[in-house]
C-alpha cells in the first residue's frame, strides 16, 4: 500500500472516500441479497431451469 497513496491530508481522505463507497457497495450487496430472498424460492428455480437448458441438460 505504501507509495500508492500520498502521506498528507489529501490522500487520507481519498482512502477515506474510498472505504465510504466500499462500505455503500456492502450495503447494496446486502440490500439485494436480501430481496432476492423475500422475494420467492420461484425464481430460484427458474433461474436453475434456465441454467439448465443453456448447459443442454434437462433438469
Amino acid at each position: 500500500m505504501t507509495g500508492l497513496v500520498p502521506d498528507s491530508p489529501s490522500g487520507t481522505e481519498w482512502l477515506g472516500r474510498l472505504e465510504a463507497q466500499m462500505q455503500g457497495i456492502a450495503q447494496a450487496t446486502r440490500t439485494v441479497t436480501a430481496q432476492v430472498a423475500q422475494t420467492g424460492e420461484c425464481m430460484t428455480q427458474d433461474d436453475q431451469n434456465a441454467a439448465s437448458r443453456m448447459c443442454g441438460t434437462n433438469g
